[in-house]
């Protein structure tokens, strides 16, 4: 009786201290997936992070792009008016520089300037001219082949002549 008593004893022992066991088991197992899901969130919440911060950075790359291109812009169409203040600028000096030959050469020779801005020659025709000379007042002087040889006529009733001048009464 001794022996059986003995066994239910050691039985009874053995049996609580598996279910002490598996008690410890149970409960790192809780806490095991409590972690995992800690830690699933923490990656959610990094994967989320991740992705907002990939639009940003795609938002900044097209924001840069459109920087850019209004730069390029920008730089052509300075660089384009550069070329054409150039040209302008070589072009006035072109003219000047005719206007004072042609000033220098012949003096005495001159073109009537209506107000209009049209040369006239003797005969009050308008002269052709292939460039745009202007005189100091802003009028067209035409080149040294189209100055008239003669002094011009007055046409009666529209014009009266001071000296290198045409005005309108």
């Amino acid at each position: 009786m001794d022996a059986e008593k003995k066994v239910v004893r050691v039985g009874t022992r053995v049996i609580a201290e598996t279910e002490e066991a598996f008690r410890k088991i149970k409960q790192s197992t809780l806490v095991v997936n409590r972690q995992i899901r800690e830690v699933s969130g923490f990656l959610e919440k990094i994967s989320l992070g991740s992705e907002r911060i990939a639009s940003e950075i795609s938002l900044v790359a097209t924001i840069s792009e459109q920087a850019t291109a209004q730069t390029r812009a920008v730089a052509s169409s300075s660089a384009e008016q550069m070329r054409s203040f150039d040209s302008h600028l070589l072009a006035s000096r072109i003219a000047r520089r005719n206007e004072y030959e042609i000033s220098v050469l012949l003096p005495d020779a001159d073109i009537l300037f209506p107000p209009g801005g049209t040369p006239l020659c003797g005969d009050h025709r308008p002269l052709r001219h292939d460039f745009p000379f202007r005189d100091i007042r802003g009028f067209f002087r035409p080149p040294v082949r189209f100055l008239p040889l003669a002094p011009p006529v007055n046409p009666p009733g529209r014009f009266f002549l001071r000296p290198s001048f045409i005005y309108r009464r």
